[in-house]
């Protein structure tokens, strides 16, 4: 369950922790400054999040991107930061996963043997701001790019961001540092308290859902859709 905490109590907070209130003589960083503090506490947080949670928490799917007949590339969300899979939908009951391509030598095979079509071999890779595929297309299919947005930055006052169960203070105590250290007062008193939270949030975090234990697992247990350049035939010198 979300646990909401708003950018104006993110900044109650880290003061707080900092022994600056607002108003008070020893108050010296404006509330615009405060915010750029919060919102580059809050990209950390997430990422530890990312890491520790599995991507679970902040997946999401955008299908509203196509491939376009003789085009090998496709413009990638400009909200994407982490890709976790890709599926061509050919129909709302058939969703074909494409792997990506593990060795830049492969695409030769796979442009000069394989043939676009619903679930012949096919690859991808990240090339910069575009989704590149290998055959080039020959069909406009919609594409189905599962991955990790960008956190938004907070900007207004009520806008909140996910503290889940009591992280949120994590970027307060962050906050509270940076505060002194601009201040060139001594923060080692926070930072344990930092180094406590931080250790709380990796230990409790990857075991959210604690009935799915750890195991290995066969990422593509039917078969590879690149499959051997010989077609899964095993020659012999």
């Amino acid at each position: 369950m979300a646990r909401n905490t708003t950018l104006s109590q993110l900044r109650l907070d880290a003061r707080l922790y900092a022994d600056e209130r607002p108003g008070s003589a020893s108050s010296f960083i404006s509330e615009t400054e405060c915010t750029r503090l919060v919102n580059l506490a809050l990209t950390e947080l997430y990422d530890m999040l990312v890491a520790a949670r599995g991507h679970e928490y902040y997946e999401t799917v955008d299908a509203s991107i196509s491939t376009v007949n003789g085009t090998a590339t496709i413009n990638l969300p400009s909200t994407l930061y982490q890709l976790l899979g890709v599926h061509l939908q050919w129909s709302a009951t058939d969703l074909e996963p494409v792997p990506a391509l593990e060795h830049i030598q492969d695409r030769h095979w796979l442009v000069n043997l394989s043939t676009w079509g619903q679930h012949s071999p096919k690859a991808y890779r990240l090339r910069g701001t575009v989704l590149e595929f290998f055959p080039t297309p020959k069909t406009a299919t919609v594409v189905a790019l599962r991955h990790i947005p960008a956190m938004t930055d907070l900007s207004a006052d009520g806008d909140t961001f996910d503290g889940v169960n009591g992280w949120d203070k994590l970027v307060a105590l962050r906050v509270a540092m940076e505060m002194r250290a601009i201040n060139e007062r001594p923060y080692g008193d926070l930072e344990k308290l930092y180094e406590r939270e931080k250790d709380r949030i990796e230990g409790l975090a990857a075991e959210r859902s604690a009935q799915a234990p750890k195991r290995i697992r066969d990422v593509q247990p039917e078969s590879s859709s690149i499959g051997w350049p010989y077609h899964g035939r095993v020659t012999s010198s």
